[in-house]
């Protein structure tokens, strides 16, 4: 199956990062969480996506089973970019319902990054291994630093 690789990484990530500590906190079934968990899904498989364009000029043996080595380098650039947008409309969705202003006011911020990091991967054939592989786990330690420092906001 096309892409199964890069979908299931990201239902993993949103199940353990989102669902759980919302299940653990009774507070799974409201509005703020299912955009929450929409919010990893997407960071996640966005990240996945980006990391097979480089895993697919390295490695020969990847198989069909990444987005990238299933529907070409077109398709996801359009749906990095299409993700992009998604993660900023979930964000703004959430700072429209008010839920934790300050954090989202600050993962919205974060998002350039995140846009910087897609625009750089996409736009290379040739990823730079470690260096390219730094940058778009990057995203996560800056996401994860905005998101302390908003509690002092």
């Amino acid at each position: 199956m096309p892409a199964v690789k890069d979908t299931v990484n990201a239902l993993g990530w949103a199940f353990v990062c989102a669902f759980v500590p919302a299940y653990m906190q009774n507070i799974v079934f409201t509005n703020g969480n299912y955009m929450a968990i929409f919010y990893v899904t997407l960071l996640v498989f966005m990240r996945s996506v980006l990391m097979g364009i480089g895993a697919a000029n390295k490695d020969i043996m990847i198989g069909r089973e990444s987005f990238y080595k299933a529907h070409g380098l077109r398709a996801t650039r359009l749906t990095v970019g299409l993700i992009w947008g998604a993660i900023s409309s979930a964000l703004i969705m959430l700072l429209i319902m008010d839920w934790k202003v300050q954090l989202v006011s600050v993962l919205l911020l974060g998002n350039i990054y995140t846009a910087f990091v897609a625009a750089r991967c996409c736009r290379r054939l040739k990823p730079e291994g470690a260096l390219e592989e730094t940058l778009i786990d990057g995203q996560f330690y800056i996401l994860a630093v905005l998101a302390f420092c908003s509690r002092f906001i």
